[in-house]
């Protein structure tokens, strides 16, 4: 009766003590727990430490793996049964890798070992259950950085030609690049809302034998989407789809011009700013295909993408009467819209986890 008395209150010294981190660790506090659960008469107190110990070694993942095992072995011993399986759950978003062996020192000779393997297995699976109860995610909410390479797929108005004996020019695509942060945030698991702002560069080109025109063009595109994930079995790599919308601001309308070989006259190339004769903004909507990898706490991202634009690039105005580029270089500018094709790299780091984001409710 006095060695049950010294040891209980131990144990609620133990309890008061955990919450003041500075007095006690949380590899003392397990030492503790550990200590009152070898008295079988005293496991109601292990217990009880074990569960303020889960509420302040949540920053060391070895210990509460200690800690949520011994709570298990606990509460199945107790027959808990239901709080050994959300133990068992709490050890697995603990840790995701955990690997529960049959032979640990602390089930070896327990008659409710196969309980809790058996709980073990239904969350992890194996060749005997099938698939396990994980529910597999990448995060709640994720943040990143992205590049792409991407290039204009142009749609053209009617020609216009001024000068009778100029070819029609040859319209092209060129490639251009993008950079830009990304974030992510899951509304339930698997689907989620993105939100990215980036830096954005798109050329084409038009050429003759007698006239060649380059028009880089500089946006800053806010882009708001709807991506869905799709998990295949066991594969590592998780395809998705996303639905998206885009507004930009023009930043820049840089073109270079220049003529010659008509027989009338040589101009030497000329760099002009054409932002004034561009949309100031334009709204692309599209959407991509692309798969995701976690690593560790990174998720990478490769996607192809697909966006059509709703406003013209050119602004079509009767800006060109005493137009140098019109008087001078026999141009002027067909309608234009600049659809995108693109591949996109990103980089998002898991910066919040789902609550219960490896277990089907």
């Amino acid at each position: 009766m006095i060695r049950r008395l010294v040891l209980g209150l131990i144990g609620t010294w133990s309890m008061a003590q955990v919450h003041a981190q500075d007095a006690v660790s949380c590899e003392q506090g397990y030492g503790r727990a550990l200590g009152l659960y070898e008295s079988a008469d005293l496991r109601s107190e292990s217990l009880q430490l074990l569960d303020s110990l889960c509420n302040v070694c949540r920053e060391d993942r070895d210990q509460m793996q200690r800690i949520l095992f011994l709570k298990a072995v606990i509460e199945a011993q107790n027959d808990s049964i239901r709080a050994m399986r959300r133990t068992m759950e709490r050890l697995f978003r603990n840790d995701r890798r955990y690997v529960l062996k049959p032979y640990d020192p602390l089930i070896v000779r327990l008659p409710v070992k196969e309980e809790i393997y058996n709980a073990y297995e239904r969350l992890a699976g194996s060749r005997d259950v099938g698939p396990g109860q994980l529910r597999k995610d990448h995060g709640r909410w994720r943040a990143g950085v992205s590049v792409a390479v991407q290039r204009v797929s142009l749609r053209l108005g009617p020609e216009v030609q001024v000068f009778t004996e100029d070819e029609p020019p040859v319209w092209e695509a060129r490639n251009g690049w993008e950079a830009g942060l990304q974030m992510e945030w899951d509304v339930v698991p698997n689907l989620a809302l993105r939100a990215s702002a980036a830096w954005s560069v798109l050329e084409f080109a038009a050429r003759s034998p007698t006239l060649s025109y380059i028009e880089r063009v500089t946006y800053m595109p806010v882009c708001l989407g709807v991506k869905k994930m799709f998990w295949l079995g066991d594969l590592p790599w998780v395809p998705h789809l996303l639905a998206d919308i885009s507004a930009a601001s023009l930043v820049r309308a840089d073109a270079e011009i220049a003529r010659s070989g008509d027989g009338l006259r040589f101009l030497q190339p000329r760099s002009l700013d054409r932002a004034g004769e561009r949309s100031p903004q334009v709204v692309w909507v599209g959407g991509a295909a692309g798969v995701g990898r976690k690593l560790g706490d990174v998720v990478v991202g490769v996607e192809v993408r697909y966006r059509r634009a709703l406003q013209r690039h050119t602004v079509m105005a009767d800006t060109y009467s005493e137009s140098e580029l019109l008087t001078n270089y026999y141009w002027v500018d067909r309608e234009t819209w600049m659809d995108q094709w693109g591949a996109n790299l990103s980089l998002q780091y898991v910066l919040r986890y789902h609550a219960r984001n490896r277990i089907h409710s």
